[in-house]
């Protein structure tokens, strides 16, 4: 089930990566045009290059994502855990483990982009992957629902973190399902 999943997740990403997106689609907001964003940015991750390039690729899809409108350039780091945390954890344990890890993880890619170099353990590189996935599939869910980053944070910051975005995983299942459906009637014909 799981290598099903990311099989036909990586169908998806391959698609866009090899797609200027602005020719493919034009999105109707700006949230929408910051995920097609992130996309690619995914799509550019899954290319043969050195593990530390596409560990910062990983980061610019999850910039692409969710960041933005972040007000002090210092701050981003932690605005992008926070709200990366608050959209893929499953409950406050789940989401305080996803927040240290992305800190961590940003040290580092600020270390290989800044040049004092470090070395990237593949376990690093694939649980940041891994959690890259599963923003991209919990934002896909969200995604008509907000305009712009701003709307997207506010109710993060409101709603999810007083349900411990349980509805967000249980509608990820639904989701998943229509588009395992969508996907193998694309394939039959």
């Amino acid at each position: 089930m799981i290598g099903e999943r990311y099989h036909a997740f990586f169908q998806i990403i391959l698609f866009f990566r090899s797609q200027p997106c602005a020719v493919i689609i034009k999105p109707s907001s700006e949230l929408k045009r910051k995920y097609f964003l992130g996309l690619r940015w995914l799509g550019e991750a899954t290319k043969p290059d050195t593990i530390e390039s596409r560990f910062v690729k990983l980061f610019f899809a999850l910039e692409g994502l969710i960041g933005g409108e972040i007000k002090n350039s210092r701050e981003t780091k932690i605005v992008l855990a926070k709200r990366c945390a608050s959209l893929i954890a499953t409950d406050t344990k789940d989401k305080e483990r996803i927040y240290n890890k992305l800190l961590r993880y940003y040290k580092i890619r600020s270390e290989i982009v800044h040049g004092t170099g470090k070395d990237i353990l593949e376990d690093d590189f694939s649980n940041l992957g891994q959690i890259v996935r599963k923003a991209t599939w919990s934002l896909l869910e969200l995604i008509d629902r907000f305009e712009n980053i701003n709307e997207l944070d506010s109710w993060l910051m409101s709603t999810v973190a007083a349900t411990n975005n349980k509805s967000i995983y249980s509608s990820l299942k639904r989701l998943w399902k229509k588009i395992k459906v969508l996907l193998s009637s694309k394939i039959r014909s």
